[in-house]
């Protein structure tokens, strides 16, 4: 009996106290909820999304990703191309998703 050694990944995401993406030097790996906004505002230097926003260093498809997951839809979960889609986001970049 062969088994995926990839099969992991589809476990640890079935927790939902996790995220995975692409948040180290541009390779997928997992980040706990609790600790991903003080890995995010590290990764914008410091910065909370809304002053880097009101800075002027985050575009406006980023303002829109950020508030479809306010309030209501905090633990929401959806694919990033419904997202793209939801948001008309068709021609997002991925170097645009880098910086979230």
């Amino acid at each position: 009996m062969e088994i995926d050694p990839w099969m992991w990944r589809a476990i640890i995401a079935r927790r939902h106290d996790i995220v995975y993406g692409k948040f180290f030097d541009k390779k997928a790996g997992f980040i706990s909820k609790k600790w991903l906004p003080v890995f995010a505002n590290y990764r914008r230097d410091g910065y909370d999304f809304d002053a880097l926003y009101d800075d002027g260093k985050a575009p406006n498809k980023h303002k829109k990703i950020m508030v479809n997951f306010m309030e209501d839809n905090a633990d929401s979960e959806i694919y990033s191309n419904e997202l793209k889609n939801k948001l008309d986001l068709v021609r997002m970049e991925k170097r645009d998703l880098m910086v979230l």
